[in-house]
């Protein structure tokens, strides 16, 4: 029973650290370029400071206005967090009104958020690291962001270690286009394969 409780612990902390780094976020000036890389409950944290620039609140807590946010490049791997909370009038929604350009990886075996409904009781979807992004057409965008989305399944099996996806080296690549703010082959798919 501890490591429930633990990730229930876990769970519950990651809303008072979005509103620290919600609050960070909201003092860059906007003509600032910010990188976010985010796993598992990392990623819980950034779409919550991502919520609260985009003139959202976490439980009842908002940040100073943030008129114009900075450029954000947002990368999560395997984000521990139900998918509902990104679609239209989800929890989150307004997270992605201020994503410049979104990445994530998910993976359809993983057996830690195999589990995640049953353990964190956070709505009646499967984590978003679980089963992907919905349909864009579903998701609160800003018109001109762009979302890429992985299932690493074939790479990295059931595992949700983070370090089994930086072994792989184009997702390395990807990760570094991501961050350092390279261009992106910017296509009408919403889907990126990467090869081993």
């Amino acid at each position: 029973m501890r490591p429930i409780r633990d990730v229930r612990v876990k769970a519950a902390r990651s809303v008072a650290q979005s509103y620290y780094l919600g609050s960070w976020l909201a003092s860059f000036e906007s003509h600032r370029r910010v990188s976010i890389l985010a796993s598992s409950y990392g990623a819980r944290v950034a779409i919550g400071a991502l919520q609260l620039l985009g003139g959202g609140s976490v439980n009842g807590l908002r940040v100073a206005d943030c008129a114009t946010p900075p450029s954000i490049r947002l990368f999560m791997v395997q984000p521990a967090f139900p998918s509902e909370w990104i679609v239209r009038g989800g929890k989150f929604s307004l997270s992605t009104l201020v994503v410049d350009d979104l990445f994530m990886a998910y993976n359809s075996r993983d057996f830690v958020l195999k589990r995640y409904r049953q353990t964190i009781n956070d709505g009646n979807s499967e984590a978003l690291g679980y089963i992907g992004l919905p349909s864009r057409d579903k998701v609160c965008t800003n018109p001109e962001a762009f979302f890429r989305q992985w299932d690493a399944t074939d790479c990295v099996g059931r595992s949700h270690d983070y370090n089994r996806y930086m072994s792989i080296p184009s997702f390395q690549n990807k990760v570094a286009q991501y961050m350092l703010w390279q261009p992106l082959h910017r296509s009408p798919s919403s889907l990126e394969v990467l090869s081993r």
